[in-house]
């Protein structure tokens, strides 16, 4: 757990002082409650949302909550947050600390090719997650997150790391961390519309069908093709 002071440039006079804390989830943020994971995570889920309200069809918590308890290599550890010391404790169990920004490792192995040469699987660092409370911005936080990642995946042996930005956001990846933006293919299939309906009335192992994925239930089958 880091402790560092920023002065808040909202003062006029450059005056006041701000106390940050960072830390991982996998440590807990309270020195006189046991460590809970399902209350970090909870925590944690509902400051993304807050962060991504904006938007036009904004995820709820419990889409952040899925997103960490349905990935198979989770790490609690790799989820970094920076925390802000209240000028009042706080009676909510938070002792006293909000978030103030947060970042998450994802723990992936990618192909670079197979055959000759060095192609084949390497060990990677996905970036996500990434978001700043808007009363906490203009104070490299996010750049601070991102920078201990680097060096977390580094110590990791992690031998690329890769995310996705809106072309509005590149340019901050490319400042904090040497991102280098690249272009991504697409390929869109057109399904029969008699396959969204129809399904096999007999031993035809050809007939499909198309439905929206169900969670929890469908982890299992789709981790399986992955």
């Amino acid at each position: 757990m880091k402790t560092f002071q920023i002065p808040d440039p909202s003062s006029s006079d450059a005056t006041t002082i701000q106390t940050y804390r960072l830390r991982s989830l996998a440590t807990s943020g309270s020195e006189d409650k046991p460590y809970d994971e399902s209350y970090e995570i909870s925590r944690w889920s509902e400051f993304c949302a807050s962060c991504f309200s904006y938007k036009s069809n904004p995820p709820p918590s419990e889409y952040f909550q899925r997103h960490y308890y349905n990935d198979p290599w989770r790490d609690a550890s790799l989820v970094k947050i920076i925390e802000c010391k209240k000028e009042k404790k706080k009676t909510d169990g938070g002792d006293g600390w909000e978030i103030a920004a947060s970042t998450r490792i994802f723990k992936r192995t990618i192909s670079t090719g197979e055959g000759k040469g060095e192609g084949g699987p390497i060990s990677a660092g996905g970036i996500g997650e990434v978001c700043t409370s808007e009363h906490h911005r203009r104070r490299s936080l996010s750049k601070m997150l991102l920078q201990d990642a680097i060096e977390t995946m580094g110590k990791m042996g992690m031998q690329a790391s890769l995310l996705h930005a809106s072309p509005a956001l590149q340019a901050v990846y490319q400042r904090g961390g040497n991102y280098e933006s690249v272009g991504s293919r697409w390929s869109v299939v057109s399904i029969p519309s008699r396959l969204v309906t129809e399904t096999s009335d007999g031993d035809d192992d050809m007939a499909h069908m198309v439905r929206v994925a169900s969670f929890p239930q469908d982890v299992e089958a789709l981790s399986s093709i992955h």
